[in-house]
């Protein structure tokens, strides 16, 4: 998403192979992470190898199904993880669409073998027939955690290189590793010649495992595992207003508001977060 100066970038190299028509295709490809170099060449990551393959098939004209496998290396803490998922999303009418995803991770960090997982759900409906098309979303996101990340398996979801504000609301203080999100959603567009799309999204968080800690967005902890303390995270409230007033321009604007739970306030400062933002974007 572009929402940093620097996008994150691979050294890679890829090969794709569709056919019939491009209903199906498979992407193989081998990278690695470009560190980015404030005065000096920018060079790969050698501690970092992400592979893997990527096969997609579309069902008819309303459906698709995706299987993939990815493998990440991490040096110097001789971490292999293997990521195996699989997609199923479509839209059956005007008015109805869902996607729904499943990931299970395996392999071995040092002496311990992982063993972690993540589903997530997303269904909406659009009054087509209403000239703002208005429309109602809900799904619901899991990464799994660890009860005791101290020893034995390791169970906490590697999210790999995740999209910020794409899943967990756009404020980023909840990323997909040990989280829960349970989210509502309603939009609208304005029937003008420029038309302007109106959202508002309700987020609520949980931890998976208490004994695991809050990781946001980018995977770093925001707040060490406490057994004793509650797995209520808190919630967060997104507005956002998307306009496209030519082929090459896009603007959006949107405010956030998040409401600490008790896990936040048994665990130290509990404030609560406003973000505010406006984005305009050129392409060509």
């Amino acid at each position: 998403l572009d929402w940093s100066n620097n996008r994150r970038i691979f050294d890679a190299v890829r090969g794709t192979v569709a056919a019939n028509g491009g209903d199906w295709s498979l992407d193989v490809f081998a990278s690695s992470p470009v560190m980015i170099e404030g005065t000096e060449f920018n060079d790969w990551n050698d501690d970092s190898q992400f592979h893997g393959a990527y096969f997609t098939h579309k069902i008819g004209e309303k459906y698709s199904a995706d299987a993939y496998g990815l493998y990440l290396r991490t040096d110097p803490i001789r971490e292999d993880r293997v990521t195996l998922g699989a997609r199923f999303a479509g839209k059956p009418t005007k008015q109805f669409e869902f996607d729904a995803e499943f990931a299970y991770q395996l392999g071995e960090r040092g002496d311990a073998d992982i063993r972690a997982w993540m589903l997530g759900t997303f269904a909406k409906y659009t009054f087509a027939a209403n000239r703002w098309r208005p429309g109602i979303s809900g799904g619901f996101e899991m990464g799994s955690g660890d009860s005791d990340p101290t020893g034995g398996d390791v169970r906490t979801f590697n999210q790999l290189f995740p999209l910020g504000h794409a899943y967990f609301g756009y404020i980023d203080v909840v990323g997909r590793q040990n989280a829960q999100d349970y989210h509502l959603g309603v939009s609208a567009t304005t029937p003008t010649k420029v038309p302007v799309t109106l959202s508002a999204d309700a987020h609520y968080f949980r931890l998976h495992k208490d004994g695991d800690a809050l990781y946001n967005a980018g995977g770093g902890v925001v707040r060490a595992g406490d057994p004793s303390a509650s797995q209520d995270v808190g919630w967060e409230l997104d507005f956002t207003v998307a306009l496209k007033p030519g082929k090459h321009h896009s603007i959006l604007v949107g405010y956030s508001h998040f409401f600490p739970g008790e896990f936040v306030e048994d665990t130290g400062p509990s404030d609560n977060i406003d973000f505010f933002y406006t984005q305009y974007r050129f392409t060509f």
